[in-house]
């Protein structure tokens, strides 16, 4: 009896996916190629192109897998996790706010991110409340300028017998994939662990625009490649009512069917914002102070953010009302007696104000113009 030309195929060890709204040739290559690869299938296997020939790919990432031994295979398996999401990052970046966040959807399927740095307890967390409804990543959500969560659904890396982590396909976990393109953000929470002695219901408490903003920017990537960074952030932040902060001991504590408890949305005075006034790139001559350029600049009721090169700095009281007076040149005495105008004259405030600006000056907010 004639075989099957099917069986007599080499094994595969090239696939291409596609997530994120890009494609990628995945190669293993190397003596444990050929059993790292059906592992890979396995744990990719809902995002795998049917076929790999004709398919224009957006980047090519090729994996060394020297032997077939279980460690190596799964260290093959992490290396690849972690080259395909640096690869997704860096072809996102512009295309909307890119978080180092897991992400689950709700009972009406919109998108609940968990924001917080590698440790933070993301992948158990999402694991456990996505059980109820959807998943949508476990490690990078990319929200586009209309609110919305693109889905990349990335095998989950979990602790298994034997090893330290390994990939393990969102079916294995009995996780549904979120059905949808994109997926209305709700809810953006920065979550901080406690320690597993800590006692105590998981609480959320609602944080304060611009508190929320500073709290997220870490968690951020290529915040650079945005031409308005803040103003993006800003505007997530009143689409939502304001970025949370959840505080819990154990994933299993929060109730998946709920979610994480409710908290109540910031008021509109709270959340809203306006573009500071900010220095044209081709000011008109004259000396004296000036703003440095920066990328973006927003201001609320008692703070004022601006962005430069993916530095955010944080301004209030004088340094605020410096920063409003100093778009075009503006002499020293002459900043000085609008600060008294606004703020009240009080001993010592030259010196103080000469500090302020000094400092304005190391952290390349303010520069010269002479």
């Amino acid at each position: 009896m004639l075989a099957n030309p099917s069986d007599l195929r080499p094994p595969r060890t090239a696939f291409v996916i596609a997530t994120l709204r890009h494609r990628l040739r995945i190669l293993m290559v190397g003596g444990g190629a050929v059993a790292a690869a059906a592992r890979f299938s396995t744990a990719w296997g809902h995002l795998l192109c049917s076929e790999e020939d004709g398919l224009d790919v957006d980047r090519e990432l090729t994996i060394d897998v020297r032997t077939d031994d279980a460690e190596s295979i799964a260290a093959a398996q992490a290396r690849a996790s972690a080259l395909i999401t640096l690869a997704l990052i860096g072809l996102s970046a512009g295309q909307g706010l890119l978080f180092h966040a897991a992400a689950c959807a709700d009972a009406r399927g919109a998108a609940v991110l968990l924001v917080g740095p590698s440790g933070a307890g993301k992948t158990t967390a999402v694991s456990h409340l996505a059980g109820r409804t959807s998943y949508l990543s476990d490690e990078t959500c990319l929200v586009d300028d209309d609110g919305g969560v693109v889905p990349y659904p990335k095998p989950l890396s979990v602790v298994r017998a034997g090893l330290e982590k390994a990939q393990t396909s969102p079916a294995e976990l009995g996780l549904a994939i979120h059905p949808s393109r994109t997926a209305p953000v709700a809810r953006v929470l920065v979550i901080d662990r406690r320690d597993e002695q800590a006692a105590g219901p998981p609480t959320v408490t609602r944080l304060g625009s611009v508190e929320g903003i500073l709290a997220v920017i870490p968690q951020l990537s290529d915040l650079s490649s945005l031409p308005a960074p803040l103003v993006a952030l800003a505007r997530l932040n009143r689409r939502i009512g304001g970025f949370e902060r959840l505080v819990y001991r154990d994933a299993r504590d929060i109730d998946p069917a709920s979610g994480p408890p409710a908290s109540p949305p910031l008021a509109d005075g709270d959340l809203a914002y306006r573009l500071a006034p900010r220095r044209h790139p081709h000011e008109a001559g004259g000396r004296g102070l000036l703003q440095a350029p920066v990328d973006d600049a927003i201001e609320f009721s008692d703070a004022l953010l601006t962005a430069r090169g993916g530095e955010v700095t944080h301004l209030s009281g004088i340094a605020m009302t410096v920063w409003r007076e100093t778009a075009r040149p503006t002499p020293a005495a002459v900043l000085l007696d609008r600060l008294r105008a606004e703020h009240g004259r009080v001993p010592d405030d030259e010196e103080h104000f000469e500090r302020v600006i000094h400092e304005l000056i190391e952290a390349g907010v303010l520069e010269w113009r002479t």
